[in-house]
């Protein structure tokens, strides 16, 4: 049987790849925090340990045996100070882990579209080449500064691969996270439920004219598990 650590575990993404990863036979190992809601993966048969990226000794435990390590854990757009030394030193641990783990061939870093550039045209395709550093919130520089961090490892030899959603929305975001906020948000506002319905059924569009790029969160976690194969 395969063996998986998950980190961030209880969070969004987790609580869609960790049935999934169960679903395919694979033994799941969690890392969370202790007042971590974990209510999303309790009915699944995940080993959990307690602690954060920036414990070592902890990421030890979790890992030990592990094929894939799926690195989900990170602090979120709404950021606040200390987020970016704790994120940089997590993706630290978590790469000389798997250098060091001889178990472990390969660890997927999911990162974010914020570290891939802009285009001025729809038909313009972004590739790898095409990665730039947007500046504008400190979330975006973490971003840029984790995953180079990432690539620096991976040119040393490490089997890394790096997965760069977009906004991710769907079921299971239990806090919510931002961008279902955004739709909660909208349900409650007043009239909003009411507004809606009559749009359904007289069949009209909704739409935002911005760059705005969403995923199903179920999407994403199939993405990363075909990342892993």
């Amino acid at each position: 049987m395969k063996r998986a650590l998950v980190t961030g575990a209880n969070g969004h993404v987790g609580s869609a790849l960790i049935p999934l990863l169960v679903r395919e036979g694979w033994e799941v190992s969690g890392l969370v925090r202790k007042t971590s809601n974990i209510t999303a993966i309790r009915p699944y048969p995940v080993r959990l340990t307690y602690g954060d990226m920036v414990d070592s000794e902890a990421l030890r435990g979790a890992a030990k045996g592990c094929d894939v390590i799926f690195h989900l854990a990170a602090p979120t757009v709404s950021y606040v100070a200390g987020d970016k030394a704790a994120a940089l030193i997590g993706i630290k641990n978590i790469c000389e882990l798997a250098q060091r783990h001889s178990t472990v061939r390969r660890t997927i870093y999911v990162s974010s579209t914020v570290t891939m550039g802009v285009v001025d045209h729809p038909r313009k395709v972004l590739t790898e080449k095409s990665f730039m550093h947007l500046t504008g919130t400190p979330y975006q520089d973490m971003k840029w500064e984790a995953e180079q961090k990432a690539l620096e490892y991976a040119r040393k030899g490490i089997d890394i691969v790096i997965v760069n959603p977009s906004t991710i929305m769907g079921p299971g975001d239990l806090r919510p996270m931002p961008p279902n906020r955004l739709i909660i948000d909208f349900l409650n506002y007043s009239g909003g439920l009411r507004w809606l319905s009559e749009f359904q059924l007289r069949g009209a569009p909704i739409w935002f004219d911005t760059g705005f790029s969403v995923v199903d969160v179920n999407d994403i976690a199939r993405g990363i598990y075909q990342a892993a194969k």
